[in-house]
């Protein structure tokens, strides 16, 4: 016969991690860095349901990701102001000679040049997966990015090119054998910009005589071209071309006229160009990189209300300025203005000649 003191002991021993209340794991998890945070999710169904919900309470501040030449690969976590190394991806020696193209539902769309011939490479920081597409002839023309997660039945890498006077696209999926290619007549296209997804379309703005939009929609493979006249001094170096609440938000630099920048929306329905109000902008924060993106100024990001935050190539680092200041400062101006925001300012510490990318952790569920 057991005794209750014999009993309660045999209980004990059957209990197990997953026993552990939701609320002191979620203590855990929540101070757990994000990468360490994602295998638990594959311990139990209990783990699993609140690793979903915590992801549920998303951040809306991305993270930063470095990639050094070796493959070592940072993620740096705004909510705890550090970096941490990503195990294992020194395997992906090819990514640390690679250019980072788009960045998107936490991966990053990579493009490798080799001797005659360009490859794109899909990799996740978060996960570690790395996916390398068809090899393609090298392109010294080409902007590129990314429809969907590469764990979407529906994830398209797209390439747009200017190629004798005509815009080429190509497209492939994750598992292609190769790319389809596409060309569409213009009038001497000869530069081809930025490009953002929307929905079911990639926009890219392309220059003939004139900055025109063309709109490439992914299922039926056709190119739109919009009879709107892009606004004001646009061209492919100054030019912030961002999707901004399920629109498309074009910010053009004007170089003669500081301080009197505008945002402009296009207006899908009415095929033009719209000025965007100041107050509008100033409930977002624009992130400006290799693809940019507006996040709503809640939660983490309500101090950068109103602000861009950016690593493009004509700063010399990471910098911070309110909306309505003219990016195109050069020295002392920009200087005074970088590291106005405290979110990122953690970054100088780590500071080096490396390239940095956006990168929103992918809050959905992400293994295949």
């Amino acid at each position: 016969m057991i005794n209750p003191g014999q009993k309660k002991k045999k209980m004990m021993k059957k209990s197990d991690w997953a026993d552990l209340p939701m609320e002191i794991l979620r203590m855990i998890m929540e101070k757990l860095f994000w990468s360490e945070r994602l295998p638990s999710c594959l311990v139990c169904k209990t783990w699993h349901e609140c690793f979903l919900e915590i992801q549920n309470d998303e951040q809306f501040l991305p993270w930063v990701m470095t990639m050094e030449q070796g493959g070592i690969c940072k993620l740096g976590d705004p909510s705890k102001q550090a970096s941490n190394i990503v195990e294992g991806a020194g395997t992906h020696d090819v990514l640390g000679y690679a250019d980072a193209c788009a960045s998107r539902y936490g991966w990053v769309l990579f493009l490798n040049n080799l001797n005659d011939h360009d490859q794109y490479i899909l990799y996740s920081p978060f996960t570690n997966e790395v996916i390398k597409l068809p090899i393609l002839i090298k392109d010294y023309t080409s902007v590129a990015t990314f429809s969907h997660s590469p764990g979407s039945p529906n994830c398209m890498a797209i390439v747009f090119s200017a190629k004798n006077r005509k815009i080429s696209i190509k497209t492939c999926q994750p598992g292609d054998k190769s790319w389809k290619i596409f060309e569409f007549k213009g009038d001497k296209v000869n530069i081809i910009g930025q490009v953002v997804c929307v929905g079911d379309f990639v926009y890219c703005f392309y220059s003939d005589d004139d900055w025109k939009l063309g709109a490439f929609n992914i299922k039926q493979q056709e190119l739109k071209v919009s009879s709107g006249i892009l606004p004001m001094n646009t061209d492919h170096f100054n030019s912030l071309f961002v999707a901004f609440n399920g629109d498309i938000l074009l910010h053009s630099f004007s170089s003669n006229k500081p301080w009197s920048d505008q945002y402009w929306r296009f207006d899908l329905s009415e095929d033009k160009w719209v000025v965007v109000e100041d107050e509008i902008m100033k409930k977002h924060v624009i992130f400006d990189g290799c693809t940019s993106f507006t996040v709503p100024a809640v939660r983490d990001a309500r101090q950068s209300a109103g602000m861009v935050h950016s690593f493009k190539d004509y700063l010399s680092d990471f910098s911070c300025l309110p909306f309505h200041a003219d990016l195109t400062l050069r020295g002392p101006e920009v200087r005074h203005h970088r590291w106005l925001n405290g979110d990122y300012k953690w970054l100088k510490k780590d500071y080096k000649q490396l390239d940095k990318i956006w990168i929103q952790p992918p809050f959905q569920r992400i293994w295949r």
